[in-house]
């Protein structure tokens, strides 16, 4: 009787200390992962391009759009 009394105060025990995993919708972690693999995965692909725009901001909001919008619809379309 005594395992089955010490059995049930550790099932109950975890029942009240059970943490839920957090959730996050496919969207939400496609856009995550897009601004990841662009600004933190790419460091010496911006340093090229910024060389080779030759610092033309237009030029480089364009392409780090066309790159994002290309890599988020890929990542959704998964």
């Amino acid at each position: 009787m005594r395992a089955m009394s010490s059995h049930f105060f550790g099932e109950k025990l975890l029942t009240v200390f059970r943490i839920r995993r957090p959730e996050i919708g496919s969207v939400a972690l496609s856009a995550i992962a897009t601004l990841y693999l662009l600004m933190l995965a790419n460091n010496s692909f911006w340093s090229h391009a910024v060389v080779y725009f030759d610092h033309a901001w237009i030029a480089m909001l364009s392409l780090g759009t066309a790159l994002a919008l290309t890599t988020f619809s890929t990542l959704t379309s998964l």
